[in-house]
């Protein structure tokens, strides 16, 4: 409930209704419907939306000779940072490539680079090894890490137990 709050605080301010330079309000443009964002997105913009770092508002004036395009940090933008060749918020850090898998009987081989997703630049870190696997061991087939017992004896005259349990005890 507090995080639908929150959120809906938050979009209060996206989807008030901006005003053009003759003080008129703005129609917010049907992403639905235009997708792509064309002709107001670049190419880079829009790759920002498809990798989720960047959500796109086009506000376009009744007489469509304005428009104004707002950004939206979007669901994965802390995964990216602004790229130093192509400057749009697609370059991803220490992303893991790895070349050679792991198997039970080889170490694997991955790289760390960080890469552009939209002009495509790539810079490599290092070289990372990636462990043998291991088979897992099970005993008795056992899926608990923990069990219990109880046990109790019987007799063949009614009476004499006990029990307890869930904070309470008793006997009969």
């Amino acid at each position: 409930m507090i995080i639908y709050l929150f959120k809906r605080v938050k979009n209060i301010n996206r989807f008030k209704a901006v005003l053009d330079s003759k003080g008129q309000e703005m129609v917010r443009l049907d992403r639905d419907i235009n997708i792509e964002g064309e002709p107001f997105l670049t190419r880079g913009q829009r790759k920002e939306e498809i990798v989720k770092a960047y959500d796109y508002d086009i506000w376009e004036s009744a007489d469509h000779k304005e428009h104004i395009i707002k950004a939206w940090p979007a669901e994965k933008y802390n995964r990216y940072t602004e790229c130093p060749e192509c400057t749009f918020r697609t370059y991803k850090l220490n992303k893991r490539i790895t070349t050679r898998a792991a198997t039970y009987s080889h170490e694997g081989q991955a790289k760390l680079i960080n890469e552009c997703s939209f002009c495509k630049k790539t810079e490599f870190i290092k070289w990372i090894t990636l462990a043998m696997l291991v088979e897992s061991s099970s005993s008795s087939g056992s899926s608990s890490g923990s069990s219990s017992s109880s046990s109790s004896s019987s007799s063949s005259s009614w009476g004499g137990g006990s029990s307890s349990g869930g904070g309470t005890g008793g006997s009969w």
